[in-house]
């Protein structure tokens, strides 16, 4: 029995194509302008995150500057008030202290009324045509002056009478001296406690 023989020849070609048919894509080249537009693209996410950072902290600074802006509006307008409640209680004082200073003015001016005052007014004496002797009869509370004109040189004498309170400022119930030119001036003190009164003669020459 006789075998034929199988060709193997186009068996052998059709593995050939077959390996050439599986050869991997990987095997290919990348073109080099796909790195460099991922670079551009890098630089340009890095570009935009600086300037955020920068300006991120320059726009604080700008809101600071606003905020102080506008604090200090207010801080004005309040030292602006103060000042003018400052002037207002300065007013106020002014008008009251100008008040006070009335109010004393007018108790200054106002009469005191006494029943017995205690020093009585001065009294003068005027002698009577060709007289060189007068006396004046009065009631004095503490005491009283009299004042009398007369020439330099000229020799004064005066008594003074009373229930034993009325003297001279002297101490004593008489008294003597050389007149001045002009007014001369006797005084007679109450060492009593109640009005008393007296009579007072005067001897000129």
């Amino acid at each position: 029995m006789t075998i034929a023989s199988i060709p193997l020849q186009p068996q052998q070609r059709h593995s050939q194509t077959f390996s050439s048919q599986a050869i991997p894509s990987g095997g290919r080249k990348t073109n080099p302008l796909l790195y460099v537009i991922i670079a551009l693209l890098a630089l340009i996410a890095g570009g935009g995150l600086i300037a955020l950072l920068i300006f991120g902290r320059s726009s604080p600074t700008s809101n600071q500057l606003a905020n102080v802006a506008a604090n200090n509006q207010p801080d004005s307008a309040r030292q602006k008030q103060d000042l003018q409640n400052q002037q207002a209680e300065l007013d106020r004082e002014r008008q009251r202290l100008e008040d006070e200073r009335k109010k004393l003015e007018s108790q200054k001016t106002k009469a005191v009324e006494t029943t017995a005052p205690s020093v009585d007014s001065a009294a003068r004496i005027n002698f009577r045509r060709g007289s060189v002797q007068e006396t004046i009869t009065g009631v004095v509370a503490r005491s009283k002056s009299y004042v009398l004109k007369a020439k330099a040189g000229q020799s004064l004498s005066a008594t003074v009478t009373s229930n034993g309170c009325v003297v001279f400022n002297t101490a004593s119930n008489s008294m003597n001296f050389i007149t001045a030119n002009g007014d001369n001036w006797i005084t007679v003190v109450n060492n009593c406690g109640a009005q008393a009164p007296f009579n007072l003669t005067v001897y000129i020459h």
